[in-house]
């Protein structure tokens, strides 16, 4: 019994002497090796995107250029096609160190507030989309504090395009009049989604991106609003006969690293990596409104009936889904958050 008690007051004695030599710190300290070597990490990165579509290859040139940067101490594992699970899975993958980072949309599933960059018509043209999400506006800045309180964090944003309505049957009804459509679409699991696709005259089920394929194969739905020209083409086009680019919402993806993995970087690898994440966005707002004519003329070749709307038509679209939609979105965000939307889309009225 006394060399046991021996033994443990040495133990302890060796504890409280770590424990001083880390300050007494509960910050987890970031990663390195011995002699001052930073640990090589190995990434694991999913996004939702088609292996080969020019999302996935402008993500995989970002991870070369980090793995550059880094003298090789951060490698990626690319995983695209929604292979680790659908966006709403990967960002709660990420809270817990199971998914490293993702590329993908944030819906409400850990915070309602979390949809408010989705919300329908919040920008209605590039010009709107460019300030509305630049890094220190209203909207990024609380998008990124929601994140970090839900685990993760948010590095950056890959802005995609606006959204629109594709179908693989004709609609029954003029769109530009909001006629009823008897055709069922999929939409985004949000209340304010749901009104919309209901606005535009459509019947709705919710469904998550990564089923979209199956339940479209299977006429489970005939159609789908919240995706542009891009995603249908990449990931849709054997089975759209007909888009309507309504510009539903500006469609961003999301660069994020979860917390557990953002704590076991360094220094150095931290800043490289939001580095490279601030060229990535940046070129990508160079090329993103090109990209998606250029996206809608793909379809438009492959025999896609890609229907023109009027100036006219679209301020209809956007003053009607507004109405619909956003009282919804203002149960669901709150007042403060509500109100510094309205902040925000005010200056362009």
């Amino acid at each position: 019994m006394k060399k046991r008690s021996l033994l443990a007051a040495l133990l302890a004695g060796v504890m409280a002497l770590g424990l001083c030599a880390c300050g007494g710190s509960s910050e987890p300290a970031a990663s390195g090796g011995e002699d001052g070597e930073e640990a090589h990490v190995v990434l694991k990165l999913g996004h939702m995107k088609a292996e080969g579509s020019s999302t996935d290859l402008d993500i995989k040139d970002f991870c070369a250029k980090v793995t550059e940067e880094s003298g090789g101490t951060i490698e990626f594992e690319v995983y695209p096609s929604s292979t680790l699970g659908d966006y709403s899975t990967m960002v709660e993958r990420m809270g817990i160190g199971d998914v490293d980072m993702m590329m993908g949309s944030i819906t409400g599933n850990l915070d309602k507030r979390m949809s408010v960059w989705n919300t329908p018509y919040l920008a209605r043209n590039w010009d709107e989309a460019r300030e509305i999400f630049k890094q220190d506006g209203i909207i990024v800045t609380r998008m990124k504090e929601m994140a970090e309180e839900n685990d993760f964090r948010i590095l950056g944003l890959y802005p995609m395009y606006f959204s629109g309505i594709g179908l693989s049957k004709a609609p029954t009804g003029d769109i530009t009049k909001l006629e009823k459509q008897n055709i069922k679409i999929r939409i985004p699991n949000a209340a304010a989604w749901e009104a919309m696709g209901t606005a535009f005259g459509f019947m709705t089920t919710p469904l998550n991106y990564s089923d979209i394929f199956t339940s479209m194969q299977t006429g489970v739905v005939d159609g789908t609003i919240g995706v542009g020209a891009e995603g249908l083409y990449s990931d849709f086009r054997d089975l759209i006969k007909y888009y309507l680019p309504v510009n539903a919402h500006f469609e961003a993806q999301w660069l994020c690293v979860g917390q557990p993995t953002w704590d076991k970087l360094s220094e150095n690898q931290r800043e490289i990596l939001a580095k490279n994440v601030e060229e990535f966005e940046a070129s990508r707002w160079e090329t993103a409104e090109a990209a998606q004519a250029e996206y809608e003329q793909k379809l438009a070749d492959l025999g896609v009936e890609v229907s023109t709307f009027t100036p006219e038509d679209y301020a209809l679209f956007a003053k009607t889904m507004r109405e619909q939609t956003w009282d919804i979105a203002h149960e669901e965000y709150g007042d403060e958050l509500y109100n510094e939307m309205l902040d925000v889309v005010a200056q362009f009225d």
